[in-house]
């Protein structure tokens, strides 16, 4: 079975299980895309990456057709369009856009890093890591 709607890696073990007609256990997070695309409605997938292996802490979210993304350090928010521009290159002002589905898609990306961000303890990775990290590209 094909399906057109945004997921998340999270769903597909919830898929598996009930594909299986296994019970899911309560800790899992993500949904089963069959019943998801029973009830039609479009969701969000939020995304998030952290230091020290990325360069800044962002979080983002899609709810086709747009993707945001949010950097904290610098309190910059990129909006792109994903069916018009699926390279991302043309970045949206967020202020100019009077859309229901970007505003719900801008405070649930807003609510998840001001909460994570909340909770985050600070983290070092030893210098073995570091070189590691180094070494493939993650940070220079």
């Amino acid at each position: 079975m094909r399906q057109s709607q945004v997921v998340s890696l999270e769903d597909v073990a919830p898929t598996l299980l009930a594909l299986l007609g296994w019970k899911r256990p309560s800790f899992y997070q993500g949904n089963n895309i069959l019943e998801t695309a029973k009830s039609r409605s479009p969701s969000i997938v939020l995304l998030e990456t952290y230091r020290p292996e990325a360069a800044e802490d962002r979080f983002g979210g899609v709810f086709y057709p747009w993707h945001l993304i949010f950097t904290p350090t610098t309190n910059k928010i990129e909006l792109y369009h994903l069916q018009n521009d699926p390279g991302e290159r043309n970045n949206f002002d967020l202020t100019r856009i009077n859309n229901p589905e970007v505003k719900l898609l801008a405070q649930k990306v807003m609510e998840t890093a001001l909460k994570i961000l909340n909770e985050k303890e600070e983290t070092s990775l030893d210098p073995q890591a570091l070189e590691m990290l180094k070494s493939l590209g993650y940070i220079k």
